[in-house]
């Protein structure tokens, strides 16, 4: 999709510094049972270790009709620079329409890299990432009537906005492969924006909603917003309704906190 290509782009461009860093590093994933918060943040289990790197990384995934969440460590590569240190937090908000056709299950996911200290992503890095972010949505209530599920789905009766403003790939509809119409809409750098409606090829997940962005916690314009929506409705993937996502949901990171000494 465009924002996957986006992202890519962004941080294979993104200057790196390489420096004797010290990252924390678990083989396994770990599972808890709970939904973890900042004051819930558990010390890593014994069997994880601290290796010299060059960027370290944390991921969190709350599966939060379950009541559970999995985190991974690693270490990340890169390249020679002499850039400053260049934390960076990926936000994502994922929810799908349920068989019932009425209930949308729900995820988030957050993607931690930094180079800003040793260990930085390790239980008192997470702690002060946690305290630092605000995610909140609206999707069931704002959003859940655009998902419904049409089945079987007629994609020439979908009617499928076709559309784009960006060089980014955004292929025309396959109307014989069609299996949702899709709006993509992007905010690189304000008010840069980029948009691409079409229809989406893949029938392994049903029609979803989801809410993506990146900070760049030492250069804020260089922030990431994505929205993405994959629906049945006649003519459902417009603008309009990408912005139903902006408005449906809240991303907020308090950069003064993080860095508060």
């Amino acid at each position: 999709m465009m924002f996957a290509i986006i992202t890519l782009l962004f941080l294979s461009t993104a200057p790196v510094l390489v420096s004797s860093l010290q990252c924390n590093v678990c083989h396994n994933g770990i599972r808890l049972n709970y939904t973890m918060t900042n004051t819930t943040v558990p010390p890593l289990p014994s069997d994880c270790t601290v290796v010299t790197a060059q960027r370290c990384w944390a991921s969190i995934f709350w599966e939060l009709d379950f009541n559970r969440t999995f985190l991974e460590f690693r270490d990340r590569p890169g390249m020679a620079s002499n850039a400053p240190p260049r934390d960076m937090v990926t936000v994502r908000i994922v929810k799908g329409m349920e068989r019932n056709n009425q209930t949308l299950s729900s995820g988030r996911e957050v993607n931690y890299e930094c180079d800003s200290s040793d260990k930085c992503n390790g239980q008192a890095g997470l702690q002060k990432l946690l305290s630092s972010l605000s995610v909140e949505d609206q999707f069931q209530q704002e959003l859940a009537p655009l998902l419904k599920i049409i089945s079987p789905f007629d994609a020439r009766a979908a009617d499928c906005l076709y559309f784009h403003n960006t060089t980014f790939r955004c292929p025309p509809p396959d109307l014989r492969r069609c299996h949702r119409c899709t709006v993509e809409a992007a905010q690189l750098t304000s008010p840069t924006e980029y948009a691409c409606a079409t229809c989406e090829v893949d029938e392994s997940r049903d029609n979803f909603v989801e809410r993506f962005k990146t900070f760049v916690l030492s250069n804020p314009k260089e922030d990431i917003d994505v929205a993405i929506l994959g629906c049945q409705l006649e003519g459902c993937n417009t603008v309009d309704n990408a912005n139903l996502v902006y408005k449906a949901s809240q991303i907020t990171f308090n950069s003064d906190a993080y860095f508060k000494k």
